[in-house]
C-alpha cells in the first residue's frame, strides 16, 4: 500500500522484494482488483488496479479480486476512492490491534453504483483524462517552482 496514493495510483519505485519462491497464483495480472482491508481508519479500503505486466505480489493485509467482465476495475477503483465510499469503509471498519479491518465477507457485502459496463468506461476515461491533466500541471507547477526559486537565487546572489 506504500507503493499507491490515495487515489490508487501506483508508485513502483520503492519495491519490496522476497527471495521466496512463490506459485503462479500469488502473482497479480493485469486487471486484478487489490482492496486494503487493514490498515489505518482513514486507509483502510484503499483500493487499486494492476494496470501493468511484471511479476509482483500482494501483501496478506489485501484482498485481491478478479472482476467479471460486466465491472470495469478502474471503475470500482475510482469508486472506491471517492468520499461516499472512503465513509463508508470508515463506518464499516473493525478496529483490531490499533488498526481497522474489513474482512472479505464485508466487502462481498457491498452494494456498488453499478452502471452498464460502456457506461463505467466512459466515466473511467473521463476520469482517467481528469487525472492526467491533473499531473501534467503538477509537474507544470513543479518546473515553474524551480525556474523561480533559480531566479530568485540569482538575484540574490545565492
Amino acid at each position: 500500500m506504500n507503493n499507491l496514493d490515495d487515489r490508487g495510483f501506483w508508485n513502483l519505485d520503492d519495491m519490496k522484494y522476497t527471495d521466496n519462491d512463490l506459485p503462479e497464483s500469488r502473482f497479480l495480472q493485469k486487471g486484478d482488483f487489490l482492496f486494503n482491508r487493514t490498515n489505518s481508519i482513514d486507509l483502510v479500503g484503499k483500493s487499486t488496479v494492476a494496470d501493468f505486466d511484471s511479476k509482483i505480489s500482494w501483501a496478506g493485509y489485501l484482498i485481491r479480486l478478479r472482476l467479471t467482465p460486466e465491472l470495469d476495475p478502474n471503475y470500482l477503483k475510482y469508486l472506491f476512492a471517492s468520499p461516499k465510499y472512503r465513509k463508508m469503509f470508515r463506518r464499516i471498519a473493525k478496529p483490531a490491534g490499533g488498526q481497522a479491518n474489513i474482512n472479505a465477507d464485508e466487502l462481498s457485502a457491498v452494494k456498488i453504483d453499478y452502471r452498464p459496463l460502456e457506461e463505467q468506461e466512459d466515466i473511467v476515461a473521463q476520469l482517467d483524462n481528469e487525472v492526467n491533466t491533473i499531473k501534467s500541471l503538477l509537474e507544470i507547477s513543479k518546473r515553474r517552482a524551480k525556474d523561480i526559486k533559480s531566479a530568485v537565487n540569482s538575484i540574490w546572489n545565492e
